[in-house]
């Protein structure tokens, strides 16, 4: 619909004898815009003269969006933000032209975008070249953790062909126990750590009374060596995490094929530097 305020001085402007033309020029110089100028003067038949003339009318103001001020504001404080604020001013911008400020939406989304590029990169420049010395693990500390009163009193990795992880266990449950066998698999490298000790029992005489493993009475402690093939590592100290399984039975056991019968099995954690 035609801007009654143009329809008002051009049917003025006619009265008092003024050319089409001459309007249509001084509309365009005072900022009206041409393609509603052309589309009023084009009806202007329509339009009776009145007697006098107003004066020229001024353009509407427009409005600055204020998401655009703001989207170049944070796009040095808070990129992202800056980003979203500026994708925004310009869907608000395009539904209604009248609102001022594309220019500013336009370069708060420019700076964001480089901003965010620019981070990106750093970030993955810096994985790229410092990747290889660091890894999360070695923000935790070396711990070596098993449930139900057993305690991991020391512990010790040592690379090699083959590797070495030494554990030194004391027995706080409560009763004596045989343990049959650990194993801690998940290590660095893949590798599985292993030790059958019905066979190979550290310290001590192979069976206690009719059973096979290593007996650790309640209160002793005692060291066990696993054998495992630790590839040997460029960097010193790199710290590794592994999962302990540990299989064992009750000293009361009435035999050896009672305690096969009915083990127990307990899971821990070994966190260490290997050597």
């Amino acid at each position: 619909m035609a801007n009654q305020q143009l329809i008002d001085y051009i049917r003025e402007s006619l009265s008092a004898g003024i050319s089409l033309k001459k309007i249509k020029k001084s509309l365009l110089d005072a900022g009206w815009p041409e393609q509603e100028v052309k589309e009023v003067i084009s009806g202007a038949k329509d339009i009776s003269p009145r007697k006098e003339t107003p004066p020229l009318p001024e353009k509407s103001s427009q409005k600055t969006s204020i998401l655009a001020i703001l989207s170049l504001i944070l796009a040095f404080i808070f990129t992202p933000a800056g980003l979203i604020l500026g994708i925004i001013a310009l869907s608000e911008i395009k539904k209604n032209p009248s609102i001022k400020g594309r220019g500013l939406a336009i370069a708060g989304v420019i700076i964001s975008s480089f901003f965010m590029i620019v981070g990106l990169l750093i970030i993955v420049l810096f994985f790229a070249f410092f990747g290889t010395y660091f890894h999360p693990s070695e923000l935790l500390p070396e711990k070596c953790t098993l449930p139900m009163g057993l305690e991991c009193n020391k512990f010790s990795i040592v690379s090699g062909n083959p590797g070495l992880i030494s554990l030194t266990l004391e027995n706080g449950m409560g009763s004596g126990i045989m343990i049959r066998s650990i194993k801690i698999t998940e290590l660095k490298n893949n590798y599985d750590c292993y030790i059958d000790l019905k066979t190979n029992s550290p310290g001590c005489p192979k069976q206690y009374k009719d059973l096979d493993g290593w007996h650790l009475a309640h209160g002793e402690k005692g060291t066990v060596k696993l054998i495992c093939p630790v590839e040997p590592t460029e960097h010193p100290d790199i710290k590794t995490i592994g999962n302990i399984t540990l299989v064992y039975c009750a000293d009361t056991s009435s035999d050896d094929d009672d305690c096969t019968a009915f083990p127990h099995t307990m899971e821990g954690t070994l966190v260490a530097n290997i050597k």
